[in-house]
């Protein structure tokens, strides 16, 4: 049987809800945000990658217009010493549109964009300004040797600037080696290679040009032989070690350059046979074969950047889709936290309410006990006081209750007790009405009242209701069905008075009324005490 009594635990139940509250804030912030740290510092670690990616892509973007431009500049250099000697209309078109490609290289927006982000506006602007100086220069100002040597050293600060673009984006210190090793081929080799096919190109095809060479030139093209036969041999080792690493890169370096060994095979051999006289080749021939080696390297150039590229975007979509199964997994684990959490939070907090529940409740009569009556009895004292009502507290007593349990049994006695317990909720509905189960066969009850006459009415009401369920009791003398003997005190003007004055007067009644012959109510105004009698 439940009681519709508003029963509050508030005064037991506070301070273990509170540590309860600390215990689930505790429980779900600390692991949250020692989870939240470490992804952070995993997300901090993977964004760093992330922007390093990044900024290789756009390495790779520089590197490429700055090899362009490169091999334009190459072509220009060999075209202007063929001039020297060749007055030929052909040769100057050419070389118009090789200083014509070389500029688009420093000219587009896109190299202003990438040049800007790595902090190289300055020497693109010096080199294209070098560049259009010196060849504007006119030839009686400048002999062979000295212009040839001026557009070499434009060429090595190109050079330079291919190492320092692969140092400030980042392509020197990728960790992964097949990204490293096409970084290798395409920032050094590659253009070390076309450098050396170049010097060849040009200083052989302007001895063809004037039909004679210098010592000097003898030497130096000899030189440029043996070091193009070295980094030839580094190339294909370098290749090599590519190819066993993913097929999809040897496709790329191999498929398209079957017959680079044929073409730079061949243009060696031209080259050497200059030194014997032996060469049947005219100095356009020579310079378009050495121009075909170079285009050949570049191809391989173009290709591997191109896989370089595909590899580095490849990395990003991974990261990204790490990035995000990042966040999802730990939006999901701090969500679980958080559920079980709250989820043993919420168990606990039942069972610490229900246990509260417990101690202030009776098992039997489902009433509040005593100890809820020690409880809330001051709170009702100053709540009648603020309002200037009266209380009316009331022990009630089931009449001969143990010769009840001798003739039916303790099981009828305990049913009894539970009637008796349903009416006095019966009697007592208002919101300011209690009532509680005192000990045995004794119960009590505390409301408001205005009058000794309104307090007398409760407890008769109550009396009643009680002899109305009708049960049968033969050894009442009072009445042949259960009744209730009640006393009654009111306090017209609640003061200082505590629990134990209220429970001495309404005791005093009780016993007064079962001296009177049982099965009736006696209500007493008592007078409010003064403060110092508290």
């Amino acid at each position: 049987m439940e009681f519709s009594m508003n029963l509050s635990v508030e005064p037991v139940a506070k301070n273990p809800e509170r540590w309860l509250l600390w215990r689930f804030l505790g429980a779900t912030l600390v692991p949250t945000i020692l989870l939240c740290l470490s992804i952070s510092f995993g997300m901090l670690s993977i964004h760093k990658q992330y922007l390093f990616t990044q900024k290789e892509i756009v390495g790779t973007h520089a590197v490429h217009h700055l090899f362009m431009a490169l091999t334009n500049l190459q072509k220009i250099r060999g075209l202007s010493r063929m001039l020297y000697w060749s007055d030929t209309p052909d040769l100057a078109v050419r070389r118009q549109e090789s200083m014509v490609e070389f500029k688009n290289q420093f000219i587009t927006p896109q190299w202003e964009k990438l040049s800007a982000q790595l902090g190289v506006e300055k020497e693109g602007a010096t080199i294209l300004l070098e560049v259009h100086d010196l060849y504007n220069a006119k030839n009686s100002t400048l002999s062979e040797e000295e212009l040839y040597a001026r557009y070499t050293v434009i060429i090595e600060k190109i050079h330079t600037l291919i190492l320092i673009v692969a140092d400030r984006s980042n392509l020197v210190l990728d960790p992964d080696f097949e990204t490293y090793s096409l970084m290798e081929l395409s920032v050094k080799q590659i253009p070390d290679l076309c450098e050396a096919f170049a010097t060849i190109r040009g200083l052989g095809s302007s001895m063809l040009a004037k039909g004679y060479s210098t010592e000097e030139e003898g030497m130096l093209f000899q030189k440029k032989l043996a070091i193009s036969q070295d980094q030839i041999r580094k190339f294909e080792r370098t290749k090599s070690t590519l190819n066993t690493t993913n097929p999809e890169t040897k496709f790329s370096l191999t498929d398209k350059h079957r017959n680079l060994d044929h073409i730079a095979a061949s243009f060696l051999q031209a080259s050497s046979s200059l030194r014997k006289e032996q060469s049947s080749l005219s100095a356009e021939g020579f310079f378009r074969q050495g121009t075909a080696v170079i285009n050949t390297f570049a191809e391989i150039f173009h290709s591997t950047v191109d896989r370089m590229g595909i590899l580095l975007r490849q990395r990003l979509s991974d990261l990204r889709r790490l990035l995000l199964l990042t966040v999802i997994i730990s939006a999901l684990t701090i969500a679980a936290i958080f559920y079980f959490a709250l989820s043993f939070y919420r168990l606990q907090q039942n069972a610490s309410r229900e246990l509260a529940r417990i101690s202030i409740t009776d098992p039997l009569t489902s009433l509040p006990n005593r100890r809820y009556l020690t409880m809330i009895f001051d709170r009702e004292i100053h709540r009648a006081r603020r309002d200037g009502k009266g209380l009316a507290f009331g022990i009630l007593d089931i009449d001969f209750f143990k010769r009840f349990n001798d003739t039916y049994g303790h099981h009828e006695g305990d049913l009894a007790l539970q009637k008796v317990a349903g009416a006095l909720k019966t009697a007592l509905q208002r919101a300011g009405d209690f009532y509680f189960r005192f000990g045995g066969e004794e119960f009590c009850f505390m409301c408001n009242a205005t009058t000794l006459t309104e307090a007398e009415e409760t407890g008769e009401r109550i009396r009643a209701a009680v002899e109305q369920l009708a049960i049968e009791h033969r050894e009442n003398s009072a009445s042949p069905v259960v009744t209730i003997s009640l006393g009654v005190a009111f306090l017209p003007e609640a003061t200082t008075e505590n629990l134990d004055y209220m429970i001495k007067h309404a005791d005093n009644l009780l016993y007064e009324a079962k001296d009177n012959g049982r099965n009736q109510c006696i209500a007493v105004a008592l007078t409010p005490r003064i403060p110092h009698d508290h």
